[in-house]
């Protein structure tokens, strides 16, 4: 598939100059993941009355994840430390004073899974490291939880596509991590309250349902499969998945594996309406649509007729196919892909029209970062904002 971009041409270009004109601000949030940290500089104007204009000038990924310093939390910060140390030199070769400059550090699903204590003393670490090695305000350290991940992404793709801007009917957010998933949209319906959250941006006021499944996450779902008597329909013929087993893809029993799976967590139970609503689903689902080379708006039909043609090849003949691809990511994406199939078109009921698969807006990737920073210039009740 190729690099889909969706393009909107009426959106910043039209604002940032006179948005710009005005004081700007800076801030850095790191998106502290399950297998890694992604740091970005915002640069941002806080105006209530407007949309606000907010830039990503600086980005950088590393890792491993903070998650994985649970038995050893004294080591935690060296994990950031050549983002924090690039971040400080990019303020200064644009000249701005580190001093003036708020960092959060939000953790998601990879520390959501760790006892409380362990994520204490992760973040005791990482805050005593800031205070004594660099110049930054110390904003929030802390795991955000899944709700509030899913919000931020429905502000990321929403805010791309200038939809805020425009007042524009809005999109629904899809995010796959390895450890959660994300689905987010706006609606007027009557929703539970522990899943709905509310938002507003230029003086326009949204509902969200915002739901977040941890334990669903492409790689833990995955894991979650192989406890399944079908696990070995969902890899490819003569692939060792376990040390003794081997693969023999069979479209039919992984998608049986994986609809327990999903029956298994209630989450048909936990969904809101999803009739009419369009979404944009990114980050895993993108990369596993990308590997089988689907349209950006694909149907089920189409879908599977791709992890059929592709899946039912031996291990031998996806290797000499993909040598690109390493062993250990080209291994996963049959059973990804049925797993998608599954949540997205017969759990979500979505459909091709009313789903686009991306990763890109307007030339920049999606991820919940700019819209944690847009939610954050938007609420004054934020400190620090």
């Amino acid at each position: 598939m190729r690099n889909y971009t969706i393009f909107v041409f009426m959106l910043i270009s039209a604002i940032s100059g006179l948005a710009f004109a005005e004081s700007s601000h800076y801030a850095i949030i790191v998106d502290a993941g399950s297998s890694g940290s992604r740091l970005h500089i915002f640069e941002y104007n806080n105006t209530a009355k407007r949309v606000p204009v907010i830039k990503d000038i600086f980005s950088e990924a590393t890792k491993p994840g903070l998650s994985s310093f649970a038995e050893h939390p004294e080591d935690a910060s060296s994990a950031l430390k050549k983002l924090l140390d690039d971040a400080t030199q990019a303020l200064q070769q644009q000249q701005i004073n580190p001093h003036a400059v708020t960092i959060n550090i939000l953790a998601t699903a990879g520390m959501r899974l760790l006892p409380e204590d362990k994520q204490t003393a992760i973040y005791t670490n990482v805050i005593n490291y800031l205070k004594n090695n660099y110049a930054f305000i110390i904003g929030e350290v802390t795991t955000i939880n899944g709700k509030t991940e899913g919000l931020y992404g429905w502000l990321d793709i929403n805010y791309l596509l200038g939809n805020f801007a425009t007042h524009q009917a809005t999109m629904g957010s899809l995010d796959m991590g390895g450890a959660s998933t994300q689905i987010a949209f706006a609606t007027e319906d009557n929703i539970k309250p522990e899943d709905r959250l509310f938002v507003t941006i230029a003086n326009q006021h949204y509902q969200v349902f915002s739901k977040s499944f941890l334990g669903l996450g492409q790689d833990q779902a995955r894991d979650s499969m192989l406890n399944h008597v079908a696990a070995n329909s969902c890899y490819p013929r003569n692939y060792f998945f376990k040390e003794t087993e081997v693969g023999d893809f069979v479209l039919e029993s992984c998608q049986a594996a994986y609809t327990q799976l999903i029956q298994d967590k209630q989450v048909s139970s936990q969904l809101e309406s999803t009739h009419g609503q369009s979404f944009v689903a990114y980050s895993g689902i993108y990369y596993s649509y990308n590997f089988f080379n689907v349209e950006k708006t694909p149907d089920a039909t189409s879908f599977e007729s791709r992890l059929r043609t592709v899946c039912n090849k031996t291990w031998q003949e996806l290797q000499q196919e993909y040598p690109q691809i390493p062993e250990k990511y080209l291994a996963t994406y049959c059973a990804n892909g049925v797993y998608f199939d599954e949540l997205l078109y017969y759990t979500y009921g979505l459909d091709g029209s009313r789903l686009i698969v991306t990763n890109k807006i307007n030339d920049r990737e999606i991820d919940w970062t700019m819209g944690a920073m847009l939610y954050r210039v938007s609420n004054s009740d934020v400190r620090g904002y």
